[in-house]
């Protein structure tokens, strides 16, 4: 009997609260709730809450970065969804697929010369297609011709 009163005097009014100094081990999850949020602490270390919408590892690794570190790749924003994608195209005036479709929207494709491109200044351009391509090719200056010289392209989009 004495040890039931010593529990009761020690245990924590379920009204008010109370402060617990030393370790508690639990059989279950812990749930707590507060100002009309819940969230639970599960066994295996993850916690899940209407904050995140579901479980927090879920939320942390959607929101990682992701790439394709190629000589044609990507890289993705987690936080934001940016894409930036690069690549090369050996022989120019041609309609080009991006590595990965960008979801919404290419922003702009930039192409530069990959070398010294024949006897005359040579121009690289490029443009998007659609979500999934784009045109690039290579002017020649002082003639006034489209050709096809080799180019580093980059792109960006959401």
């Amino acid at each position: 009997m004495l040890e039931t009163v010593d529990c009761a005097k020690n245990a924590l009014d379920k009204r008010t609260g109370g402060t617990v100094n030393g370790g508690v081990t639990l059989g279950q999850n812990l749930t707590i709730s507060w100002g009309g949020r819940m969230a639970t602490y599960h066994e295996n270390g993850d916690i899940t809450g209407p904050v995140w919408g579901g479980a927090l590892s879920g939320w942390i690794i959607a929101r990682a970065n992701t790439s394709n570190v190629s000589r044609d790749g990507w890289w993705r924003c987690g936080e934001t969804g940016i894409i930036m994608q690069w690549g090369y195209v050996g022989n120019t005036n041609v309609t080009h697929n991006f590595p990965l479709t960008f979801p919404h929207a290419c922003f702009n494709v930039m192409a530069s010369n990959a070398d010294a491109q024949g006897d005359v200044v040579d121009n690289a351009f490029g443009h998007p297609v659609s979500n999934s391509s784009f045109f690039v090719a290579t002017k020649v200056s002082n003639h006034n011709v489209i050709s096809n010289y080799p180019i580093y392209w980059t792109a960006v989009g959401h």
